[in-house]
């Protein structure tokens, strides 16, 4: 008999366990919405900016994003610079321009498997977030910003009010103009298609719980504020193979995965967990070819695979925690304890 009841309370404790480690979920809500890109790269293309009234109507209709699109991706300057529409004419005109808008053209002629994946993403974050607003979106292209080129412009651009996907940015890692550009090899293996939905969900994300003010200061607890950000990402588009959801390549990922162990241990070693000099953790989490520290074949920012694994398994020991709690937490070092994590 007494066997019998240390069986049971065996097995018992065993399914307990098993069911604290189901991953958590995010379900598609029963009332969906349809969100789609509003295609200003195609209008824009089509204004007349010599035409008074066809210049002020295109800028009265597209009201906050023209500004945010010529001020902060083309960086034309202000949009009440009466020269603005000789810049915009001389733009539209530019053969290099004309030639990387009909590129787009032809490989994005229709979005509807994006938005599809991406309409899931945010109706999954409504689901859970129900007072937040989600912001129009739109197709653009930056023309690589043309007059004052970054070397690394900015895929997804987002405000409260619109979100912006720079189509000419997605066209595969081989484009010709990418190399003509002098884009580095770090960034354009990541500017195709296939990362697309990802980058929209992320980059949203990060417009809604990335606040330099209130991030900690500590490595560890920095790595949790933002890896949270990549957790969430990965509920929301949970069909969506992990390499993308993290920006990586999938040989990055790979390497992630096999030397997590690693990762953690230079850290530790180089009591670097509580860390908070700037001068000394700030490039665990800029972009770049690899992370400094760790061998080439790692992906910049891949401590954040291992900030990743901690929140897993925080969320896992804690399963009366929400996404709203785990997305408004600042007791990381509470949240670190508590996922008692062990590579």
């Amino acid at each position: 008999m007494l066997k019998n009841y240390a069986f049971l309370c065996f097995i018992g404790l065993l399914l307990s366990r098993c069911s604290s480690e189901k991953p958590r979920v995010i379900e598609l809500p029963d009332q969906q919405k349809s969100y789609r890109f509003e295609r200003f790269d195609q209008s824009f293309f089509s204004l007349d900016a010599k035409d008074s009234s066809d210049f002020q109507a295109f800028k009265e209709q597209h009201g906050e994003f023209f500004k945010v699109y010529i001020e902060h991706i083309l960086n034309f300057g202000s949009i009440e610079d009466p020269a603005l529409p000789l810049y915009i004419e001389n733009y539209s005109n530019n053969l290099n321009v004309r030639d990387l808008w009909q590129i787009v053209q032809d490989d994005f002629a229709d979005l509807s498997h994006i938005e599809k994946t991406i309409s899931d993403g945010l109706n999954r974050y409504k689901s859970v977030f129900e007072k937040d607003t989600i912001p129009k979106l739109y197709a653009s292209i930056t023309g690589f910003n043309y007059y004052n080129a970054p070397i690394a412009p900015r895929k997804i651009f987002v405000t409260s009010r619109a979100l912006s996907v720079n189509l000419d940015l997605y066209l595969g890692p081989e484009q010709e103009w990418y190399k003509k550009v002098g884009f580095p090899l770090f960034f354009s293996k990541t500017m195709h298609e296939e990362y697309l939905q990802a980058d929209v969900i992320r980059g949203f994300l990060y417009s809604n719980f990335f606040d330099q003010q209130t991030m900690p200061k500590e490595l560890v607890f920095r790595m949790l504020y933002e890896a949270r950000i990549v957790y969430l990402a990965s509920k929301l588009l949970p069909q969506t193979k992990a390499y993308k959801i993290f920006g990586f390549t999938p040989q990055q990922y790979k390497w992630c995965v096999e030397h997590e162990a690693q990762i953690w241990t230079t850290l530790v070693n180089n009591q670097l967990l509580f860390e908070k000099s700037a001068q000394k953790i700030e490039h665990y989490f800029t972009e770049g070819p690899f992370t400094k520290d760790f061998p080439k074949e790692s992906p910049a920012k891949a401590v954040l695979y291992v900030g990743y694994k901690i929140i897993e398994q925080y969320m896992q020991n804690q399963p009366d925690v929400s996404f709203q709690r785990l997305m408004k937490a600042q007791n990381f070092k509470q949240m670190f304890s508590q996922a008692k994590y062990n590579p």
